[in-house]
């Protein structure tokens, strides 16, 4: 937060020069121009790029592995309990669901991102997460009524996962999945 108000200051000093400037005040302007130069040390560039000793396509492979792993147990439980027609079909599916959401992200936690891509990473865990409480919620239903928002809450939690995933695999090189 502090290197943000270092950075809003130095902004607004380079802007407030204005045309009223005179010769005094523009060799007063002279000394601050090392500030800038200081910053630097204040906002270390390593935080900025990715680290040298990161192979994005070794992480991008990774990545596809974990999302290969939660799409095959994802497919798995569809085959077995889908379409849920009973309350039961609906707890195996979902609970199933919040169980392999859980180990992909703690598997995503595992892998180490450069901090460039941190927020995306954040994004991806962020929506599986609310993804996952929807998953619990329905897994724990009491009837099939109830079940009926807590679906359609799923689907857009689904999207809002692919999105940010999109975005993920955008920093790695990848492709985007379609959304639908």
């Amino acid at each position: 937060m502090a290197v943000g108000v270092v950075l809003a200051i130095v902004v607004a000093g380079c802007s407030t020069g204005g045309g009223a400037t005179t010769a005094t005040n523009a060799s007063h302007a002279l000394p601050a121009s090392p500030a800038p130069s200081a910053s630097p040390t204040l906002t270390p560039s390593p935080t900025l790029t990715p680290s040298p000793t990161v192979d994005v396509p070794a992480l991008a492979q990774q990545y596809l592995a974990l999302v290969t792993k939660l799409n095959n147990e994802s497919d798995a439980l569809w085959k077995k309990y889908g379409p849920p027609t009973t309350l039961s079909q609906v707890h195996a599916l979902y609970g199933g669901y919040a169980a392999s959401l859980q180990t992909f992200m703690t598997d995503l936690r595992q892998l180490e991102f450069p901090d460039s891509m941190q927020p995306d990473v954040h994004a991806v865990l962020e929506t599986t997460a609310a993804l996952q409480v929807i998953a619990l919620e329905l897994s724990k239903a009491k009837t099939l009524a109830d079940t009926t928002q807590l679906f359609d809450d799923f689907d857009r939690a689904g999207t809002a996962g692919s999105s940010a995933s999109n975005l993920l695999r955008g920093d790695l090189g990848l492709p985007p999945v379609p959304i639908s």
